[in-house]
């Protein structure tokens, strides 16, 4: 990915054509992530690795950098920072991000 972001600063493309090399470049870097790992089975510590935040110190719920939310199948439930469950590819997410990280996580128990 960062290789396809160097080649976008460095050469002289066009912005449309800088912009479908970016997306394909995030698409191909989805689909390599989720093949090598299920980001729902990964512990606390590995979680906060790829960017994850804990809500409080003493909250289950780790909040979804807005890159990693397109790792989580449609289906899966996400929690609001202050309480209600969404669901992933049904309900309204809104993908504003503070902190780095959405205002949805999800629990972990590990």
């Amino acid at each position: 990915m960062m290789n396809r972001v160097a080649q976008v600063k460095h050469y002289d493309w066009s912005n449309n054509f800088n912009v479908s090399e970016i997306l394909k470049a995030y698409e191909e870097s989805i689909e390599h992530f989720s093949k090598e790992f299920n980001i729902l089975e990964l512990k606390e510590s590995e979680l906060i690795e790829l960017g994850f935040n804990k809500f409080s110190k003493e909250s289950k719920l780790m909040l979804i950098p807005i890159w990693a939310y397109d790792l989580f199948p449609k289906g899966t439930e996400v929690i609001g920072l202050f309480g209600g469950t969404y669901i992933k590819g049904k309900d309204y997410i809104d993908m504003d991000i503070r902190g780095g990280c959405l205002a949805f996580g999800i629990e972990v128990n590990n």
